[in-house]
């Protein structure tokens, strides 16, 4: 991104883009599609980020404009600025300043990002944020992400940025990030704490047999509450084992930690509920990684309404696959207020955090439906 607007091109012979903002707004008002928050401009030169999804060449931009630039150009005649050229003028705006002049209010409501207070869930005694931090991305588990491949992923998680992107989700008011117990992340969960990290909670989720052992690396590197991983329940409930998932619930419990379990299957913990397993909460897939078909959200969505214990959802977005503008309006109106979900986030094109955070606080701001109550 330049540092001041001189660095832009301009379009053909007429003002910028960016020129013509400042002239609109000096003249209280934005061209039709600029008002139009799903509109997005594409130009050449360095990026300005327009919010929107629809993209639109250069070329019938200054076509569909080719009106408005018209009469934009008696507004520039007319100015009562003295400049010897459009640069000269321009050099002395920072870029910060007029983006943040040139959107108001009207003209992103319902687009922008908002900060606040996320809500909080109950998982057992332990109190985190209703949108958790996940962390697939941090080991290059792609699942066949769109965004990135595993390696990419990897490459991009340096110890470093997973902290930071950390704090940078304590910043949003996230307070618990959801991993495995590998031994990198052990040692980086350690120098994050050391250094004071803003992010507190650590929800283990072991996936490596024997299982006992690795609760125990979870409960003495301070993991706050443990998940068994989907895959080890679900074998275990396939062969009938459900025994055991019981006692690796009991030896969690027995360390005073809450204890979960999660499942990629829809029927799964109603049959927990059944049995009487000591679960404090859920860990329930969305979207199932076998196909991440509709069919699957929809299976999920109806076991998490019939479930009277706390649920984290996870597989939200279909690895990568869906917007969470598309999703979690949808999500949010299925789940209870006790009901949460976890996230992983591959931010080195946006600001995946920011924008999962404000989605999440406003869709928790929704009534409460009766079947809530």
């Amino acid at each position: 991104m330049p540092g001041n607007l001189a660095d832009l091109e301009f379009i053909g012979e007429g003002p910028s883009l960016v020129a013509l903002c400042i002239l609109c707004i000096m003249t209280e008002g934005l061209p039709r599609e600029l008002n139009d928050p799903t509109v997005q401009i594409e130009r050449s030169g360095p990026d300005v980020v327009v919010p929107g999804v629809i993209t639109r060449s250069v070329e019938r931009r200054e076509r569909e404009l080719k009106e408005e630039i018209q009469a934009l150009q008696e507004v520039i005649r007319s100015m009562d600025v003295i400049m010897s050229t459009r640069r000269d003028f321009l050099k002395n705006l920072s870029l910060g300043a007029v983006v943040a002049a040139m959107w108001p209010a009207k003209c992103t409501a319902g687009t922008e990002n908002i900060k606040g207070e996320l809500p909080t869930i109950s998982l057992g005694k332990l109190e985190v944020s209703r949108l958790i931090l996940g962390s697939n991305p941090f080991f290059g588990f792609d699942h066949g992400n769109p965004q990135a491949s595993g390696d990419k992923m990897r490459e991009y998680y340096t110890e470093e940025r997973v902290m930071a992107v950390m704090d940078q989700a304590a910043e949003h008011s996230i307070t618990a990030v959801w991993t495995p117990c590998y031994e990198h992340w052990i040692r980086v969960w350690n120098r994050y704490r050391e250094k004071g990290g803003k992010l507190k909670i650590w929800i283990a989720q072991p996936d490596r047999l024997p299982m006992e052992r690795e609760i125990k690396i979870a409960v003495k590197n301070g993991s706050k509450a443990i998940a068994i991983q989907g895959i080890r329940i679900d074998d275990q409930v396939k062969d009938g084992k459900w025994d055991v998932g019981r006692g690796w619930l009991e030896l969690i419990k027995s360390h005073g930690l809450p204890a979960g379990m999660a499942t990629h299957r829809a029927t799964t913990h109603l049959e927990a509920e059944d049995r009487g397993l000591p679960a404090d909460f859920y860990h329930q897939t969305l979207y199932r990684p076998d196909n991440y078909v509709r069919e699957g959200l929809e299976e999920s969505l109806a076991t998490i309404e019939k479930l009277h214990k706390p649920v984290v959802a996870y597989k939200v977005f279909g690895a990568g696959r869906i917007l969470p503008k598309d999703t979690l309006p949808y999500v949010f109106k299925r789940l209870k207020p006790k009901d949460g979900i976890c996230v992983g986030v591959f931010p080195k094109k946006r600001d995946e955090i920011a924008e999962n955070s404000s989605l999440t606080l406003k869709l928790s701001r929704r009534a409460p439906r009766q079947s809530d109550l």
